[in-house]
């Protein structure tokens, strides 16, 4: 499955991504506020290529390199799994993403999440068929929770010392 928007390509990862995604992934800051392991290299670049390879086969989950159109660049990731449920094709996800700090603040995650939206909440064969989409973002992550809102989503609730990151609960 491929997405496209007015300024971006988004496509399943490839190995032909692999050096970009790395490069993108050396920025500490990004581990901070996703689950993305910091150092990131090789291997797991290996092994976030497997888990795509399984979601897509399994129906349980869509991830797009996000492309920038105009110049064919690597700018960053979106991911959207459905939530883990006793029930076949549970139709609630989870979206996550990340964006090189060279290409924030220009609305490229905007429009990547507001697309994955859309192709989330459509009907097979052109959508996946969703009924709800959730996403966290960390205490203080201002800028991701502005992301979601401009794309339409409210705040349900706040996870009080639910994400663990760098030895530590984070709210």
């Amino acid at each position: 499955v491929a997405l496209d928007s007015e300024r971006l390509l988004l496509r399943p990862m490839s190995e032909e991504d692999r050096e970009g995604m790395i490069e993108i992934l050396q920025d500490g800051e990004i581990s901070k506020t996703t689950f993305k392991p910091f150092p990131f290299g090789s291997k797991e670049f290996d092994v976030l290529l497997k888990r795509q390879e399984k979601g897509y086969e399994s129906n349980e989950g869509r991830s797009f390199c996000i492309i920038l159109k105009e110049s064919n660049k690597l700018i960053g990731r979106i991911v959207i799994y459905r939530d883990p449920y006793p029930v076949p094709d549970y139709p609630v996800a989870s979206l996550g993403y990340f964006i090189d700090k060279n290409y924030r603040n220009k609305g490229y995650c905007t429009e990547s999440v507001s697309t994955v939206l859309a192709y989330a909440f459509s009907e097979a064969p052109h959508g996946w068929g969703m009924h709800k989409v959730a996403a966290e973002c960390l205490e203080g992550n201002l800028a991701s929770a502005k992301v979601l809102e401009k794309c339409g989503m409210q705040r349900e609730g706040f996870l009080r010392d639910a994400f663990w990151r760098n030895g530590t609960f984070k709210s």
